[in-house]
């Protein structure tokens, strides 16, 4: 009701400026009749012009170039004629009647535009016959002041046209840009003072001979038979570029939202429609995306009725039809809006949603065409291309986010799992240090839980981590700051805390939780449990670090017996020796006696080893061997990790060329810390030792975690493509375990991926796992990438993966890591460890009589 009410106000609107038109043009009237009439051999009576008038405005040259519909007529020839050689009431009533039957006959114009268009061409004709009479000053019209009087006199008749025409518009399109309105009537002028052009011609032409009238006919005939070839070419031109404009842009966006607004647009500027409506049917949910004349796109419930009509229609298949052919039901709604003459295009719902795209309400007036119809099919054939492959997307998205879900929570009290909690303090942290907070960690383990189990059974104490986990949350507030971590373990994070006064007082309402008796099947079970608390940033700067030392204090409160304790450096045994550790490790690399050990790497379709991965070793004269993420974050914090990189680099590049040489056709691997990204020198480093050892940069992967990868930082971008440039590989390590982007991803010179052993390890007996490496191989490998498995422990799991298409394996069930000469020595023998069950098993191209 609200669009018909607008659409009235704008008619009044027009037809008020037809009364101003009016208004003005009644005085000039008067004045212009008492003008003297020029001297002329031609004597035209009204009806002979009113009958030239019709003609040259009923067969009319349309040029809808996108919402501007450009009219190209020869009407001013006969104007001239007129106002050469006839009385100014001859040429008004002439042009007047002649062109007003066009209009309502041939046009078929709605009122309110008739009456516009008359009171324009009275204005238009009163004042060209003022301007051509006192500017003639008694000349003959065919003198160089008479032709030139006549061609200002059309001049103004064009200029008043187009100034009109674009105060109409603006009224009719309010939101239109104003530099569009001036393009519109811009086009417009050229468009009628070539006409006017023309004319002046003819008239100094038939004036010498009037037997030239019949050519000037003639011509007249010519160009207009050759401006409507050129108008229906260049149209079905400017077509083709916006349909093809719709299916490069649609080629790019994956979301249906993007997919219908940009339907909409290209849809209303290609057909000059002021509404265009995309109606997708699909039960439940179903949809009206509008686009109306000066106004964003609009989304809105579809109506139950119209949601039904479009099925039923669709289901017949697809088509393009007119409005007025279509449901009773939806012919109906738009006459409603008033909306009567429109196309409208169905696409079948084959995938469960059928698509409606109606075109109508079109400024111009003029009605849709056959050719339009087809082209409004073209059109919908690409957008139900695009459609169902959003659809699609949208469908795998789901999907992905699902078993990403999966992945991320504990499927017994679907709270956040480890992984998905180191992430969320790692981002808590990161916004603490932004914005000068603290943030506290506190570890829960419950005590004597094993105890429960055992006498209970694992059923009832399912049931009471599940009660707990409800507690917490109600404590918490959830919002992903409770976790349970694993067992009996669960993780609280708090953001922005004072310090670690407040956090003692959340570890005593936690206790107060755990004291209340759990009810389970009439017995009331109580608990109690150990609290570790670790501070941001006093006692860590990350969420490795944190986690590791709130774990740390909760072991010490389990072993004091108290019910909760703050992280202490004196009693944590690994801080008391990182100090010595640190210039230990400088001698180390520098007298070389840091290990370097490797682990194959095979190719899961035929078993043949085609990698070796670095991996750092150091076995410390005292405290033996040092587990890699201590001694290579002590190197990270200690300024250590170059010369450590430079070193496994240096000892890497130059077993594998030893290999290489031996006929081993393998590359070699090499993880890459998350400062090295950030060195711009790092390639030249990189390049450097390619060179001086003399191994095929092909031969070559650097692989660096997911984490460090998606910083999305310009200097590690720059790093990135100057490795990429040298020939070597790059990898993401761990994937899965960070918040990933898949558009990122794809935008980055990435040749590989590793999923994390976290996913691989169990993916033979967990059916989740399985699910989420399958498509995410099938993600990796529509990006182009190859995909390795690390953690293949079993031969089921070799299985399965073979079976989901992965490429590589990496694991213990292949081999375990060990040293160079072990490495050539198991090479040469074509064997390896078997992994748990100590036996020997044969490997590369023997591989396939166990494995097939």
């Amino acid at each position: 009701m609200g669009d018909a009410n607008g659409r009235r106000a704008v008619q009044w609107r027009i037809i008020a400026i037809a009364v101003g038109m009016a208004g003005i043009a009644v005085p000039l009237h008067m004045f212009a009749v008492h003008l003297p009439r020029p001297v002329s051999p031609f004597h035209f009576p009204w009806w002979g012009l009113a009958m030239a008038f019709a003609v040259t405005e009923g067969f009319v040259i349309h040029l809808h170039v996108r919402r501007d519909a450009h009219t190209v007529s020869l009407s001013e020839i006969p104007f001239m004629f007129g106002l050469a050689g006839a009385g100014a009431g001859a040429l008004l009533g002439g042009r007047l009647v002649g062109s007003g039957l066009a209009l309502a006959l041939q046009r078929h114009q709605p009122l309110y535009k008739l009456v516009f268009n008359l009171s324009l061409f009275y204005l238009e004709t009163v004042a060209a016959v003022v301007v051509f009479r006192e500017s003639l000053g008694g000349r003959s019209p065919v003198s160089i002041a008479g032709l030139s009087a006549g061609l200002l006199a059309l001049s103004v008749s064009v200029v008043i046209g187009a100034v009109m025409v674009s105060l109409a518009i603006t009224v009719n399109q309010p939101g239109r840009p104003i530099g569009a309105v001036i393009r519109s009537m811009v086009a417009g002028l050229v468009i009628s003072l070539v006409s006017a052009g023309l004319a002046v011609g003819s008239l100094a032409v038939a004036w010498r001979e009037p037997l030239a009238l019949f050519g000037v006919v003639a011509v007249s005939a010519g160009v207009y038979g050759a401006l409507r070839i050129y108008g229906s070419l260049a149209q079905r031109f400017g077509d083709l570029e916006s349909v093809y404009a719709f299916a490069s842009e649609a080629d790019q966006l994956v979301e249906t939202e993007d997919l219908v607004e940009a339907l909409l647009t290209h849809t209303s500027d290609l057909f000059g429609a002021g509404l265009v409506e995309v109606v997708m049917s699909r039960g439940v949910g179903s949809t009206v995306t509008s686009l109306k004349t000066g106004e964003s796109p609009g989304r809105r419930p579809a109506p139950p009725a119209i949601a039904e009509a479009v099925a039923a229609e669709a289901a017949v298949g697809s088509r393009v039809t007119s409005l007025s052919d279509s449901a009773e039901a939806i012919v109906a709604h738009y006459r409603d809006h008033d909306v009567v003459d429109g196309m409208v295009a169905l696409i079948g719902g084959g995938s469960g949603t059928a698509v409606m795209i109606v075109v109508g309400d079109r400024p111009s007036g003029g009605p849709f065409t056959a050719d339009e119809r087809r082209l409004l099919e073209v059109l919908a054939r690409q957008a139900g291309v695009s459609l169902e492959r959003g659809r699609l997307v949208d469908r795998l998205r789901r999907e992905v986010g699902h078993k990403e879900h999966q992945a991320l929570h504990d499927a017994l009290t679907d709270l956040p799992n480890r992984l998905q909690f180191s992430l969320v303090v790692g981002e808590a942290v990161r916004r603490a240090a932004e914005r000068g907070h603290r943030v506290g960690v506190l570890l829960i383990d419950l005590d004597r839980f094993k105890e429960i189990n055992d006498t209970l059974g694992h059923q009832r104490g399912d049931a009471l981590l599940q009660e707990l986990a409800v507690r917490l949350s109600d404590l918490t507030g959830g919002d992903e700051s409770l976790a349970r971590l694993g067992g009996d373990e669960f993780g609280v994070l708090l953001r922005e805390i004072s310090g670690v006064a407040e956090a003692i007082e959340w570890a005593r309402r936690i206790g107060e939780v755990l004291r209340r008796p759990f009810l389970n099947e009439g017995l009331a079970i109580q608990v109690t449990g150990s609290i570790g608390i670790a501070i941001g940033p006093e006692h860590g700067s990350d969420d490795s670090t944190l986690l590791r030392r709130a774990d740390v204090a909760m072991y010490e409160a389990k072993q004091s017996g108290s019910a909760f304790e703050v992280y202490d450096p004196q009693r944590d045994r690994y801080s008391t020796r990182r100090l010595a550790m640190a210039g230990e490790l400088r001698d180390a690399i520098e007298g070389g006696t840091l290990g370097v050990h490797y682990q194959p790497k095979a190719r899961l379709d035929d078993g043949a080893i085609v990698g070796i991965e670095a991996l750092c070793r150091w076995h410390h004269p005292r405290h033996g061997a040092v587990a890699p993420d201590e001694f290579i974050e002590l190197a990270e914090r200690t300024g250590l990790i170059v010369p450590l990189t430079e070193y496994v680099l240096r000892t890497a590049f130059r077993d594998v060329v030893r290999l290489r040489s031996d006929g081993q056709r393998i590359s070699v691997a090499v993880n890459i810390a998350a400062s090295s990204l950030n060195d711009e020198e790092f390639p030249d480093l990189v390049a450097r030792l390619i060179g001086e050892y003399d191994v095929d940069p092909q031969a070559v992967t650097l692989e660096v975690t997911e984490t460090t990868m998606m910083n999305d930082s310009a200097r590690a971008r720059l790093v990135l493509g100057s490795l990429d440039e040298l020939g070597v590989s790059l990898a993401i390590d761990d994937f899965g375990t960070g918040y990933s982007s898949l558009s990122y991803l794809s935008s980055l010179p990435v040749d590989e991926v590793k999923i994390d052993r976290s996913f691989v390890m169990d993916m033979a007996v967990d059916e989740r796992l399985a699910k989420i490496v399958g498509s995410t191989t099938a993600l990796v490998h529509s990006l182009g990438m190859r995909v390795v498995a690390e953690g293949v422990e079993n031969r089921g799991t070799w299985d399965l993966l073979r079976e989901v298409g992965c490429d590589i394996a990496q694991g213990f069930y292949l081999a375990r890591p060990m040293g160079f000469t072990d490495l050539s020595a198991w090479l040469i023998a074509g064997s390896a460890p078997f992994g748990d069950s100590g036996m020997r098993r044969p490997v590369g191209p023997i591989i396939d009589r166990y494995l097939s």
